[in-house]
């Protein structure tokens, strides 16, 4: 070869070196290369940097000496067993605060022979830290779920049951493990379980929240009425990576509520067929909120006539509460009675009425419920006792003057 071949191809071997010398610093990873008595032969950028070493304290150096700073190599050093076993070792360590995984690689020839001795350090502290913080995470969740008084649940993506707390187990008497996967549908009370099946199917489909009530059915063989709600836990993308959710007892409220509406439908008949005018204001204001259709008939006025109106203002009860100062009374005191009151309707009859009202609190609004009762016949009939009262006292006295006069 000729002496300008020579350099040409010393130039190209040594710009080939470069080149890789180049792409091996580049790797994150501290990387050295050792001959097979553990010499450090070869390292990279990374390697330095992890050590914190120039070059003349590594190359040339006993691995053990180098890292450890030990004069010689511990007893169970992975690199002595691979001079027997030819198999990658691998190790994860705490040094100084921070996570290292480590690989110890053979070179071997292409007789399979060991030529040297591939050492990789991986700074793995960010992940285990996100391992740790993962931990702490799920182990607060399981806290939180198994103390909570709800059934709580979790799901894949796909809809796929994956836990259940142990509220839901004691509830439905179902294990874990029947209960996972499309297991969670077995205790829905069989009205409500398609509806229940749709609803879910739709949900994760589209992302959408889940929400309903249904029956769920107890280890006891009883129903009890629960809301439940699912919602799909997404990524900083969109993308859903799990579903959370709740199964809530409203067994007690779903029966307030049906005692409450009876109690207002007995009220209603009550209020409907009382033969006694009923009339309910709003205690601040003093206007009308509802009228029973025997105080429309009693006055001779629609009930359209009476809604929304201040009592003071409507024509038939001006003689009820003539002035505000009566009504300022009413509501101080809690309660106003009239005995005897005349009123005249609304084609113009005179009727009589007794008037009570009472203050009263329905949540946070104040009413007063007034009740007005016609006394008119009751009235003539005390009239009409007292005119034969005077009748009989009349003749009384007529019968004794006769026998004096006989």
């Amino acid at each position: 070869m000729s002496h300008s071949k020579l350099k040409e191809s010393e130039a190209s071997l040594r710009s080939l070196a470069a080149d890789w010398q180049s792409t091996f610093d580049a790797v994150s990873d501290a990387v050295w290369m050792m001959d097979l008595d553990c010499r450090i032969l070869r390292c990279n950028k990374s390697t330095f940097d992890l050590l914190g070493k120039k070059p003349d304290e590594i190359l040339g150096r006993y691995c053990w000496e180098v890292v450890h700073g030990t004069p010689e190599p511990f007893p169970d050093c992975p690199v002595h067993r691979m001079r027997t076993s030819l198999q990658r070792e691998s190790m994860e360590l705490r040094w100084d605060h921070r996570f290292f995984n480590i690989t110890v690689d053979p070179i071997l020839d292409q007789n399979g022979a060991l030529q040297g001795i591939v050492h990789v350090i991986s700074d793995i502290t960010e992940r285990k830290q996100a391992e740790s913080a993962l931990r702490e995470s799920e182990e607060k969740f399981r806290m939180i779920a198994e103390g909570s008084p709800q059934l709580v649940w979790m799901c894949r993506p796909d809809g796929w049951n994956i836990y259940f707390n142990q509220r839901w187990v004691d509830y439905t008497g179902l294990s874990l493990e029947e209960s996972c996967g499309h297991g969670w549908n077995k205790p829905f009370h069989p009205d409500d379980r398609q509806r229940a099946w749709d609803a879910w199917q739709r949900a994760t489909q589209h992302g959408e929240p889940y929400d309903l009530e249904c029956r769920l059915q107890g280890a006891d063989g009883g129903y009890r009425w629960f809301i439940i709600r699912g919602v799909p836990l997404r990524d900083a993308n969109g993308v859903i990576l799990k579903w959370f959710g709740t199964c809530t007892d409203i067994e007690d409220i779903k029966q307030a509520a049906t005692a409450v509406r009876a109690s207002e439908a007995r009220y209603r008949r009550l209020f409907e067929s009382s033969k006694d005018g009923i009339l309910i204001l709003d205690a601040g204001t003093g206007r009308v909120v509802d009228v029973n259709p025997f105080f429309c008939e009693l006055l001779g006025c629609c009930h359209d006539v009476f809604l929304g109106r201040e009592l003071w203002r409507i024509g038939p009860l001006n003689d009820i509460v003539p002035s505000k100062k009566a009504f300022l009374a009413l509501q101080t005191n809690g309660c106003i009675h009239f005995e005897d009151l005349p009123m005249q309707t609304a084609d113009g009859r005179s009727v009589e009425v007794e008037f009570i009202g009472n203050v009263y609190s329905e949540g946070d609004r104040e009413l007063i419920h007034c009740e007005l009762r016609d006394i008119t016949e009751r009235k003539r009939a005390v009239v009409e006792e007292e005119r034969l009262k005077e009748q009989m006292t009349q003749a009384q006295k007529m019968e004794s003057i006769g026998r004096l006069a006989g």
